[in-house]
């Protein structure tokens, strides 16, 4: 039976005065929900004759209501009409007062309608025009009254549910109670409703409008109103959907667990992103970064009850760090950090104790993996200290533990990711000499040991290029590591050329310059620079420029040429020095080009401008001073252009530095 047939039959009058009193205290419960019903629009699934039974059998009950009262006097208006037709002459900043009014209910209806109705005709004539209905009622004791009122205009279609309309409500903090009111004696509106308020929203926002929707989304059913948020897909309704979800839900690892997958809700991870790593300079950024801060302390709170034994999807929660860090940019702090290392040891170790076979643990295996990598580059990419490298040090423990549960499945990859962790030159840097030393050879080891696991597991091309890569990296930083702190130079090449030649193996261009360049360095910076060492740093130089003067032409190919140039410039001969002008002057190349560069390479570009244009000098003064001793008049010729060029360096040296090189250049000629 439904909730309209059951109350017709309680409220059906009946004969015996005991049961019908009986009745009455059966109804009373009923009486809220009926007056919902006469404030609802109207349903196709309400015959009429129904609803007006319905409306009439409350009318005779004792225990009259607010609601009641209104759907009688609604009855007294034959259409919205004879109301439009003197709304002109209401005053909109003052109720009508009951005093002594027996038809204060019609008064207080044609008064909400009329200026309602003048208040969205006057918007859309002129949108920017503050009106004073909504805003001049101080009295939230009449909310109650305009929400039957506007109930039962908007189940007559008397007052259509249009953007005007929301948007004037969303002015005052009566208008957004109005709103919320209204969905919940209607939840079958909330939907237009809140779509309405997010078109509003896209306009203008602020803290209150998004506290309505919150409001709304508490009023009636959150999942829905959440699904309209992201739906609309702009950094506003997003900040709502993350609010419901940590203020309302409560669901944050499920809900970021929803839209993490691939590159979906871009707009959202924008808005977490910016709230976690930049500063809360702006009112939304200050709201967002309250929310975020809220999401990851349920985090924590869920990681808290899993180690205190408390039922939690401990995957859920892993991956919601996950999303948080890869998509949303997430630096970890020490007490994360620790808190979800715990939880992953702390698992590993049930599992290990569990009987169940190894594809049981998959899934934990594969999440907790990825959590790991991910909050190791999260530390990393801070400032490196002692804490940073007990982080590594930690998660290649965590990683083991992963290795035994899943070996078959995930050995290889475990291996590669350990030795990863390990090659990182920045961690070593933070140790002794001694230290680092036995850092890099152990990374070799681990490199040779993944190379057997994968010839045995008969893995991919890619898996072997991936660890020879490490290796050759890790061959190519011990060697400048070995530059910096040791006078042994066979031991130092003998890194670098296995580096060499396993990047030429691999066909790794880049990696091919890069060494080249690092060999020329460390020649080049010989205490003891003898002919051939010189020669040799001259020739790794010009192989480094053979890929960075052709792919990449940028802070590399600038360094580069100045290094070389210096090298050129340490000579006596007057041609050594003259070829160290004109490496320089090549750097035109790149500096005509910078402002195509990404914006760091366009800071490092500039910042080096001064240093070369001081060694532009130095090297013009030089010529002119070995040059000057020769009578000849080719030599004399020479030496008044080069005296040229060396007064525009100095006349001319606060301009772009690529119109001075372009200068230089035309007078060389």
């Amino acid at each position: 039976m439904s909730a309209a047939a059951s109350l017709h039959q309680l409220l059906v009058p009946n004969d015996n005065r005991s049961k019908a009193n009986d009745r009455k205290h059966d109804v009373l419960p009923y009486v809220p929900l009926f007056t919902r019903l006469l404030h609802a629009r109207e349903s196709s699934d309400v015959p009429t004759d129904s609803r007006r039974t319905l409306k009439d059998l409350l009318h005779d009950q004792p225990d009259a209501t607010l609601g009641k009262e209104y759907a009688v006097a609604f009855r007294q208006i034959t259409s919205i009409d004879t109301i439009i037709q003197k709304a002109g002459s209401f005053d909109p900043s003052v109720f009508p007062d009951s005093d002594g009014d027996d038809h204060v209910a019609l008064r207080r209806i044609e008064w909400t309608l009329g200026t309602l109705y003048v208040a969205l005709e006057s918007r859309r004539e002129d949108s920017a025009h503050r009106l004073p209905w909504i805003c001049g009622i101080a009295n939230h004791s009449h909310v109650l009254e305009l929400q039957c009122i506007l109930h039962h205009a908007l189940s007559s279609d008397w007052i259509p549910l249009s953007p005007p309309l929301v948007s004037l409500l969303l002015e005052s903090s009566i208008g957004r109670t109005l709103l919320v009111g209204l969905v919940q004696n209607d939840p079958s509106a909330a939907s237009s409703i809140v779509e309405l308020v997010l078109l509003a929203m896209r306009r203008q926002v602020d803290v209150d409008t998004h506290m309505t929707l919150v409001a709304i989304a508490d009023a009636t059913t959150p999942h829905a109103v959440r699904r309209q948020c992201i739906v609309a897909d702009f950094p506003y309704a997003a900040a709502v959907a993350l609010d419901i979800t940590c203020r309302l839900l409560h669901d944050t690892p499920v809900f970021l667990n929803g839209v993490m997958q691939g590159t979906k809700h871009a707009t959202l991870w924008s808005v977490v992103t910016e709230a976690l790593t930049q500063d809360p300079t702006t009112p939304f950024r200050r709201h967002t970064s309250a929310i975020l801060g809220r999401i990851r302390l349920e985090l924590q709170q869920a990681l808290e009850a899993f180690l205190a034994t408390k039922p939690v999807d401990v995957v859920a929660v892993l991956k919601a760090y996950c999303g948080l860090v890869g998509r949303g940019s997430l630096a970890v702090t020490d007490v994360e950090c620790s808190l979800l290392f715990r939880v992953i040891g702390q698992e590993c170790h049930h599992r290990r104790q569990d009987s169940g076979g190894g594809s049981s643990h998959s899934r934990f295996v594969q999440v907790a993996f990825t959590t790991i990598v991910l909050v190791c580059l999260s530390t990393l990419s801070q400032p490196v200290d002692a804490a940073a490298t007990q982080v590594t040090k930690d998660a290649r423990h965590l990683i083991g533990l992963l290795y035994t549960l899943d070996t078959s499945k995930s050995g290889s990859l475990f291996l590669i990711t350990a030795l990863l962790l390990y090659t990182k030159v920045l961690l070593a840097e933070t140790e002794a000499s001694t230290a680092a030393e036995s850092h890099y050879a152990h990374a070799v080891q681990l490199c040779f040991k993944a190379q057997a696991k994968l010839k045995s597991a008969k893995a991919g091309p890619p898996l072997h290029a991936k660890v020879n890569g490490e290796l050759a990296l890790t061959y190519l930083v011990w060697a400048v590591h070995l530059a910096k702190t040791q006078d042994n130079h066979l031991g130092v090449l003998e890194k670098f050329n296995k580096a060499l030649n396993m990047y030429v193996e691999l066909r790794d261009r880049r990696q091919v310059a890069a060494t080249h360049y690092q060999m020329a360095s460390y020649y080049s910076q010989q205490q003891v620079k003898t002919k051939q060492r010189m020669e040799a740093a001259r020739r790794h130089y010009e192989k480094a420029l053979e890929y960075f003067g052709g792919v990449e032409v940028g802070t590399t190919f600038v360094m580069i040429h100045k290094q070389l140039a210096e090298l050129y410039a340490s000579s006596t001969k007057m041609e050594d020095v003259e070829h160290a002008l004109l490496v320089v002057l090549n750097t035109f190349d790149a500096f005509k080009r910078v402002a195509t560069l990404p914006r760091h390479e366009q800071a490092d570009l500039e910042s080096m401008a001064p240093t070369l244009v001081l060694r532009l000098q130095e090297y013009l003064l030089q010529l002119i001073r070995l040059g000057s001793a020769s009578t000849k008049p080719a030599m004399q010729a020479t030496i008044t252009r080069f005296k040229a060029m060396y007064r525009l360096t100095i006349d001319q040296n606060t301009r772009p530095f690529a119109q001075l090189l372009l200068a230089l250049r035309n007078m060389y000629e």
